[in-house]
């Protein structure tokens, strides 16, 4: 199928305007985070009593100044209690010895182990700052806490996110990826030395304080603040639920429809894994269920989906690989290790980050495979779509391995160029739905032609054939009293001539137009020599032949040069139409049938002393037509001229040389 014909350049416009918002939307994100990211709110301060304050009169409490100290661990965690054991053992009366962070931090990149309840904790001195005591509703905006806080100041609730359950038996509603936003009570700032602590429970990938702003002002002031990072941290994340529901219900409804082309099965799973993770980004209780479990299988719904994806792809593009399916079943096989194996939350974090490294090799090796085998994908533009799509998931798939070895802090990054992945399996799914439609369009041209086609052989082939059975019939009613042999001899040729008529339309019933060509063994010279032989067996007609004799006493090196299958076929079909019109209706009694070749192009002519047909190649009724079709499948042109003594019919088409 001819690509153009697939995606017509009009498509093509479609098709951007689908991408188009995916990447603007990515980069768009990926630049504002950059400008307001965890430290872009000023310059971070270096001391406990030592405070930034920016033009709005808002106070940066990011950067040094902050302890540690770890509380309690979860049930199960050996390596977090031996720490906490080292830990009490150092501190005086048994108490944990405090330890100096700065944040925002992921603070499981410097201690993986932590997995239990831990407070930070920040003492400021207000003496000098009578301007921040003297707001009237002072708030606190806290970027991001893993996983479950409660703020203090000066011993104070302010303000709690997400929600411990029941930690003995590891039930929380994790509130990780929500922006905090707290009012401080009136008087609750005093002169002097004031202390905020934020007590957490570490139970995800982030923990601790993993992303700013974490600013000190008037509520009306920080308020723009707040709603801006909860749009990007947050509201968007909520967008790709939604955005996941809506394509799991779309394949859902169409199921059964979109499962008649191969690959298009996996595409329910897909979008089904996928939101069954996004629901890791929202404050769910999750009821009687763990939150280590939950992770599992939102991990392994993950691990699933990717992989239903990929084969998605793989089948639509028709790039299928043993290799890439192995992957696939090491991959999935690797997703329940984690869910049967991991029973820590620091064996189930050490599994997920090797899987996800595993995911960035399967991911390069699509990458590669689809770089190399593009010119294969059918579609042909569905390969260039694959390897786009492949482009957008493997910086996805690097920067979440990347934050889960703790090589970097942005968790917004994977999300964000998920989204843009899912967009892209949108504009896939359109793509390929579209070319459907236009297979369907050319399968349906194909079976008109088709039918057109099995018209043309039975009025050329068996509409021949029975005009020659009538003309015998006709001569043997008018011999049926003489010789007995030659009796027999027309009748011989009738029950020839009836059995190959017979045996057309078998073959025109069995659609087999491979077979058909295949049989095509007689060459055109032999098929009007023994069709000249059965008239002139009638002794009703004269008929003289020159079938490339005259050409090959003028070339002796002729006998080089063959018709092509196709080219024997059309001229057999042509031939026998013009023949069986010649017979019917100009009633001739000498005929002089000639095949040349010259100057590159084969000639039939038919010369005959009827009544004749002046004719120059036009479609008239269905005879005259299938021979003018015919004729222009082959390049050529066909006429018939009329004289006073008779008529000339020639056909010429180029000649292939063999």
């Amino acid at each position: 199928m001819n690509p153009r014909a697939v995606f017509p350049f009009r498509t093509l416009l479609l098709r951007l305007l689908l991408v188009l918002p995916g990447i603007v939307l990515t980069v768009a994100l990926t630049v504002a985070l950059a400008a307001h990211g965890p430290d872009a709110n000023g310059s971070p301060s270096d001391g406990a009593d030592e405070l930034t304050k920016d033009s709005a009169g808002e106070v940066n409490l990011a950067g040094d100044g902050w302890e540690l100290e770890l509380l309690e661990c979860l049930p199960g965690e050996t390596a977090c209690a031996e720490n906490l054991a080292r830990m009490k053992s150092q501190g005086a009366d048994k108490v944990t010895s405090p330890i100096p962070v700065s944040v925002p931090e992921n603070l499981h990149g410097r201690f993986a182990w932590v997995h239990g309840r831990a407070v930070l904790r920040r003492s400021l001195n207000l003496d000098s700052d009578a301007e921040l005591l003297s707001i009237s509703d002072p708030a606190i905006l806290v970027g991001g806490v893993g996983s479950v806080d409660t703020l203090r100041i000066n011993g104070v609730v302010v303000g709690a996110t997400g929600s411990a359950v029941d930690p003995q038996a590891d039930r929380f509603a994790s509130a990780w990826n929500t922006v905090r936003f707290y009012r401080i009570p009136a008087n609750l700032l005093r002169p002097g030395r004031n202390t905020i602590e934020i007590e957490f429970w570490a139970v995800n990938v982030k923990a601790g304080l993993h992303r700013g702003p974490v600013l000190l002002g008037s509520h009306a002031a920080l308020r723009s603040d707040y709603l801006w990072h909860r749009l990007l941290y947050q509201k968007v994340l909520y967008a790709q639920t939604v955005l996941l529901l809506f394509g799991l219900l779309y394949f859902l409804s169409g199921l059964r429809k979109y499962d008649r082309e191969d690959g298009f099965h996996f595409m329910a799973i897909v979008f089904l894994g996928h939101l069954v993770h996004s629901l890791y980004f929202l404050e769910l209780p999750i009821g009687g269920l763990s939150h280590l479990l939950f992770l599992k299988i939102q991990w392994f719904s993950l691990a699933i989906g990717m992989q239903c994806a990929s084969h998605f792809f793989w089948r639509v593009a028709r790039l299928p690989s043993r290799l890439l399916d192995g992957i696939a079943v090491v991959v999935i096989s690797g997703g329940l290790i984690v869910v049967a194996f991991a029973e820590t939350y620091e064996q189930y974090y050490w599994f997920v980050a090797c899987q996800q490294a595993a995911m960035c090799v399967a991911a390069v090796h699509s990458v590669i495979y689809s770089l190399q085998r593009r010119h294969l994908a059918k579609p042909e533009r569905l390969g260039a779509v694959f390897l786009g799509i492949g482009v957008i998931a493997l910086p996805a798939f690097m920067a979440d391995a990347a934050l889960r070895f703790y090589l970097h802090n942005y968790s917004w990054l994977f999300h964000y160029l998920m989204i843009g992945n899912i967009v892209g399996v949108f504009n896939v799914s359109v793509s390929t739905l579209f070319a459907w439609k236009i297979r369907a369009e050319g399968y349906r041209k194909q079976v008109g032609e088709e039918r057109v086609r099995i018209a043309r052989e039975v009025h050329d082939t068996v509409g021949s054939h029975l005009t020659e059975i009538v003309l015998q019939s006709d001569s043997l009613r008018g011999d049926s009293e003489g010789d007995a042999s030659r009796v027999q001899e027309r009748a011989d040729a009738v029950r020839g001539l009836a059995r190959s008529s017979l045996e057309r339309i078998r073959d025109i019933v069995g659609m087999l137009s491979a077979a058909d060509e295949d049989r095509e063994t007689e060459s055109l010279a032999d098929y009007i020599r023994s069709h000249a032989g059965r008239i002139s067996s009638m002794q009703r007609y004269t008929v003289a032949l020159d079938l490339f004799e005259s050409a090959r006493r003028a070339a002796p090196g002729l006998d080089s040069v063959e018709l092509s299958l196709e080219q024997t076929m059309h001229l057999k079909r042509i031939y026998a139409e013009w023949m069986s019109n010649t017979l019917r209706h100009s009633r001739p009694r000498n005929l002089r049938i000639a095949l040349a070749a010259r100057a590159g192009r084969v000639s039939l002519r038919v010369a005959d002393d009827g009544t004749g047909l002046s004719w120059r190649g036009e479609k008239l009724h269905s005879g005259l037509t299938n021979m003018a079709e015919r004729t222009e499948i082959l390049g050529g042109r066909v006429r018939s001229l009329r004289f006073a003594r008779g008529s000339v019919f020639i056909c010429r088409v180029p000649l292939r040389v063999e």
